[in-house]
């Protein structure tokens, strides 16, 4: 995938980001989530299907871009296997898809982090 393309889906991503300030209020920071390793983007990333975590990277750097043309300070929270074990640990969760994600939504919330739904 290219550049281009990784822009395309920046500006998407970004349109929604948008929706939801809008709805929400802005915030100080957006958090975006990176990946340590692909394998920690396979199991974590609900679009790992699709894309490969460099292209995920590309995108996100693009969405940065963008975010910071709008005036927010933007920072990359690095996720991985051991810190979403430590995540279900420490909140007594089993693994399943929609932990994953709620790790992900958690991970990139700015402090204080919520609870986690059970």
């Amino acid at each position: 995938m290219s550049w281009r393309s990784a822009k395309h889906d920046a500006r998407v991503r970004v349109a929604a980001m948008m929706e939801v300030i809008a709805a929400h209020g802005r915030p100080d920071v957006i958090q975006l989530s990176d990946y340590e390793t692909e394998q920690d983007f396979r199991f974590l990333c609900g679009m790992a299907d699709n894309w490969r975590l460099e292209y995920f990277r590309m995108v996100n750097q693009a969405a940065a871009r963008l975010l910071r043309k709008e005036g927010f300070e933007v920072r990359f929270v690095a996720l991985n296997l051991n810190s979403y074990h430590d995540f279900l640990a420490k909140y007594d969760l089993a693994n399943s898809p929609a932990n994953r994600a709620q790790y992900v939504a958690w991970a990139t919330a700015p402090n204080p982090k919520p609870a986690p739904l059970k």
